[in-house]
């Protein structure tokens, strides 16, 4: 099976709002491109009883520490939450070797 290389952020402040350079301590996993985002969501502890908190941000890097927010989406979003890692382009392809895509990074929040 095909898995992706995914950084999770680990911050009480969402990353693209803290100062550059921050350290943000991540774990560091290799995930299925199977799995589908609702399983994701859950298996990364968002877990709220009130499906909208429960939120997922991609992160992209915008240089010199920064970091910007960019596909997202929620436990109530019916369409996307079915989808799998592989059809929101979280795939095999996420190396963050030179030349290559970057590793996805994600942050989730659940209030």
């Amino acid at each position: 099976a095909n898995h992706t290389k995914v950084h999770v952020f680990k911050s009480d402040i969402p990353p693209w709002q803290l100062q550059a350079n921050a350290q943000i301590p991540f774990i560091a996993s290799h995930i299925p491109t199977s799995t589908k985002l609702g399983d994701l969501l859950k298996g990364f502890g968002c877990t709220n009883p009130s499906a909208k908190k429960n939120i997922c941000f991609e992160l992209y890097s915008g240089g010199n520490g920064k970091w910007y927010k960019g596909y997202s989406f929620t436990g109530d979003d019916k369409d996307e939450i079915g989808k799998t890692m592989d059809e929101v382009g979280w795939d095999s392809s996420r190396t963050g070797n030179k030349g290559e895509k970057p590793v996805v990074c994600l942050w989730f929040c659940k209030s």
